[in-house]
C-alpha cells in the first residue's frame, strides 16, 4: 500500500482508535487523534513529528502553605499535557517524532510509545483488549 509512512497502514488506525477509546475511559483524560500527513500531490496538512494522540491528562499534588504558625495543605489537580506515538510492528520513531516527544517529556508532559504487533491487531475487538497492557506498559 502507498502512503506516507504508518499513516498509510490499516492497522495503525485500528491502534489509534483502540489507545484513544482505552485513554478516554481512565478518569478526567481528554484525548484525541492528531492527523498529519500529505495530499496527493504537494500538500501537506498538520505539523509532522507531532503525536499521533494528543490531549490531556489531571495529576494530583500537594499544595502547602504557611500562614504565620499554620500550615495549610490541600490536594489539587492540574491538567499535564499528553503525546502518544502509535507503532504497528516493526515501525520505528522518525527524528521529528522522537524530538517531540523528548520536549513534551522536558515540558513536564507525559509521552507514550504504545507498540503492538499487526497480529494483535486482527479486530477492533482485539484491539482494545491488547491496548491495555501495552498503554500500562509505555507509562512505565
Amino acid at each position: 500500500m502507498k502512503g506516507s509512512g504508518d499513516r498509510a497502514h490499516p492497522y495503525h488506525s485500528r491502534l489509534v482508535k483502540a489507545v484513544l477509546w482505552y485513554l478516554r475511559e481512565k478518569k478526567g483524560w481528554t484525548v484525541w487523534a492528531n492527523d498529519t500527513g500529505r495530499f496527493t500531490g504537494k500538500g501537506t496538512y498538520g505539523t509532522p513529528g507531532t503525536a499521533d494522540i494528543v490531549g490531556w491528562a489531571p495529576v494530583s499534588y500537594l499544595s502547602v502553605a504557611r500562614g504565620g504558625s499554620m500550615v495549610f495543605a490541600r490536594a489539587c489537580k492540574l491538567p499535564r499535557f499528553v503525546a502518544v506515538e502509535c507503532k504497528v510492528g516493526g515501525d520505528k520513531l522518525r527524528a521529528k517524532q522522537a524530538k517531540f516527544l523528548e520536549e513534551v517529556r522536558e515540558a513536564g508532559g507525559i509521552a507514550l510509545v504504545v507498540r503492538l504487533p499487526k497480529s494483535k491487531l486482527g479486530s477492533d475487538l482485539e484491539a482494545k483488549l491488547a491496548v491495555r497492557e501495552a498503554v500500562e506498559e509505555a507509562e512505565q
